[in-house]
């Protein structure tokens, strides 16, 4: 049911998805979802939950094997691939709601997995937040004005994702000079 949501959230928009819809896609009526769920909050919750796992092994094996520069390069690619190819999934990791058991857990997941990829950087503990909170800022900031056409000038958009990276990477590298 969780991966029918997503699908129908990637393909219409998140704020599209309804009970209605959902049963309707899966060929039930709407009270039979309530067998498997608590109602539409419930359902966005283990939608974000998934989702947010998804993200962080996506992450994960896209920073494997790598350190530094080219686990977090490897890192921004993967999360951008992430965010426009997937919009619904994304959409519902960034919306603030009452954390579930399984959705708590799927967020320590994906802070461990950006942890782990920004541990080249020599992070104080005391340090990790507020970096993984910049980064995700960043990143968030730069894929949200790319899926709303906010980038209207005749400059190649790589060019820019790059230099995003690159500066990302110069600023934690710097950081303690």
């Amino acid at each position: 049911m969780v991966a029918a949501a997503a699908d129908l959230a990637d393909a219409d928009g998140l704020g599209a998805l309804t009970l209605g819809k959902l049963s309707a896609h899966l060929g039930v009526r709407v009270p039979s979802l309530y067998k498997h769920i608590d109602g539409i909050g419930d359902l966005f919750r283990r939608l974000a939950a998934s989702a947010t796992g998804e993200l962080a092994e996506a992450l994960r094996s896209a920073a494997a094997g790598r350190s530094g520069a080219d686990a977090l390069a490897a890192t921004c690619h993967a999360y951008r691939e992430f965010a426009l190819s997937r919009p619904g999934r994304y959409d519902s990791i960034q919306h603030p709601m009452d954390s579930s058991a399984e959705l708590g857990a799927a967020r320590a997941t994906m802070l461990r997995v950006v942890a782990e990829t920004l541990r080249g950087y020599d992070l104080d503990d005391d340090d990790q937040i507020p970096v993984v909170r910049m980064v995700r800022s960043v990143l968030h900031g730069f894929v949200c004005l790319e899926r709303d056409s906010g980038f209207q000038l005749d400059v190649p958009l790589e060019l820019s994702f790059e230099e995003l990276i690159t500066m990302l990477d110069n600023s934690l590298s710097t950081r303690r000079d």
